[in-house]
């Protein structure tokens, strides 16, 4: 994606909302931005998973999902498909 991804894709959200470099936040991409490298873009010569507390996130039913469910307290175990 490089400096003209991150001119197209991420310089225009930073300059309509400045704030998401200081805040976390998720990106549901839809169709064929799913396709494109956001997390690694450039931002100001480094990555934008660098640069930005980023998530990308496959759909919103894994944030729905944990937004009804928080963690209790405690151990937690997490599993992964290799």
């Amino acid at each position: 994606m490089g400096l003209t991804g991150a001119r197209t894709v991420w310089q225009p959200l930073l300059d309509r909302w400045p704030d998401l470099r200081e805040w976390p936040f998720v990106v549901l991409p839809l169709g064929e931005a799913a396709q494109l490298p956001l997390y690694t873009a450039l931002i100001d010569d480094r990555p934008a998973c660098a640069t930005l507390d980023l998530t990308i996130a496959p759909s919103a039913r894994p944030l729905v999902l944990a937004a009804e469910h928080p963690i209790a307290s405690g151990a937690t175990l997490v599993a992964a498909d290799p």
